[in-house]
């Protein structure tokens, strides 16, 4: 089931009032031996392995003493064949490119659904790998104009499944301590992320690639 097709669901369950626990807390995560399971309100399930969560903590709590600034560009597309959602995610500690994020989302979706999940990802992770130094600002860009007015509140959501998208996104800036902003940047100053998007239609439905170096 794609991203989308998740969000009519979700839609159709809270309109019929049939709302787990699962459902009400936007974040669930379980951690098995080699594993660790994340679930974004029944809409966004993934595994990350163990190890890599250890590598990129242990990676940022040191580059972390010394850095001011965590740079996030974002990116998300939807291909018209079949609307495949993808999405993809650079990370930088001051100009340290030290990890990259790509993924599909499934077919069926659009391409406000893929930018959005762009921006979800990388909060998410950002509440995953918790950085210890909170002097460092966050900045968080999109070549989305549409999505960055509707996080900081300037435009008013109307779509349904896209208040979700919003109100997860929001949930998610809000838990992050540091300071932060999200900012618009145009097309051709967000190519890296661009193209980590594109390669997410070679992936298996619903699933993601990480990398860091």
């Amino acid at each position: 089931m794609s991203i989308h097709q998740e969000l009519l669901s979700y839609i159709k369950s809270v309109k019929s009032e049939i709302r787990t626990n699962q459902n009400k807390k936007i974040i669930t995560e379980k951690k098995f031996e080699n594993h660790s399971s994340i679930n974004l309100m029944g809409i966004y399930k993934f595994n990350i392995e163990n190890h890599n969560i250890e590598i990129i903590k242990k990676y940022i709590e040191k580059k972390c003493r010394s850095a001011k600034i965590l740079r996030i560009l974002a990116d998300g597309g939807c291909a018209e064949r079949r609307r495949l959602g993808t999405f993809g995610c650079t990370f930088y500690l001051d100009d340290d490119n030290f990890f990259k994020l790509f993924g599909n989302i499934g077919n069926e979706n659009t391409n406000n659904t893929a930018e959005y999940s762009g921006i979800i990802m990388s909060l998410l992770l950002l509440n995953i790998f918790d950085f210890p130094n909170t002097d460092i600002l966050i900045q968080i860009y999109s070549d989305s104009e549409l999505l960055c007015n509707q996080i900081n509140g300037k435009y008013k959501v109307k779509t349904a499944h896209i208040v979700i998208l919003n109100a997860i996104a929001k949930n998610l800036y809000t838990k992050i301590k540091n300071r932060k902003e999200i900012r618009h940047v145009l097309r051709e100053f967000n190519q890296e992320a661009d193209y980590l998007a594109n390669q997410g239609k070679y992936l298996n439905n619903n699933s993601f690639e990480l990398y860091y170096n």
